[in-house]
């Protein structure tokens, strides 16, 4: 016969409690989310106050404009388009209705919200894969704006491949942040 309610024995040699443990994991979770949510609102504060510091232009939809050499690739943050000042004339058309589209289309909401949840939850894989896919669609939308307002598609697959070699932030829609070869496909598809 087996005893069914006989007591485990007691772990003492081990210097560990195990009843404790789990509310030690949720603590260490908790403290690594707060610090990543606290970073990120550290970055999202510093490139609001650099577009509210630094001189701006206005498009003609109204949305402010950034050029600074400061700014390493072009970005949009909120409703302020970022642009930095080595863009050549002929390649901010393009780029400008790229973030503008980004603008358009709200997509700054989806990137912070995403942002909060993969930082509350950075333990959850699924979310840093869809963070990353949602970026991917973000980018895919902007582009099939740019070449159905009539941007050639040749001269815009030139400028993306000129503009992929930067970083801009996580924290705003960049110009650069996806596959290169996907949006390539995806340029070619109707």
């Amino acid at each position: 016969e087996i005893e069914v309610s006989a007591p485990l024995p007691h772990q003492e040699g081990l210097g560990v409690s195990l009843e404790g443990m789990g509310e030690g994991v949720l603590a260490l979770l908790a403290v690594v989310s707060f610090v990543l949510v606290a970073l990120a609102l550290y970055h999202m504060a510093a490139l609001y106050v650099m577009g509210r510091r630094m001189r701006k232009l206005t498009t003609k939809e109204g949305y402010p404009l950034v050029y600074s050499e400061k700014i390493p690739a072009p970005c949009s943050f909120g409703k302020t388009i970022f642009m930095p000042t080595s863009i050549a004339e002929g390649q901010r058309d393009p780029i400008l209705r790229h973030e503008k589209a980004h603008i358009r289309h709200g997509h700054f909401v989806d990137v912070w919200v995403m942002e909060l949840m993969t930082r509350l939850m950075w333990f959850n894989p699924f979310l840093w894969m869809t963070r990353i896919e949602l970026r991917n669609v973000h980018e895919f939308e902007a582009d099939h704006d740019v070449l159905t307002g009539g941007v050639d598609v040749n001269a815009y697959q030139t400028l993306l491949l000129a503009q992929v070699m930067d970083n801009g932030s996580v924290y705003a829609n960049g110009f650069n942040h996806s596959f290169i070869r996907r949006r390539f496909i995806e340029m070619k598809r109707s």
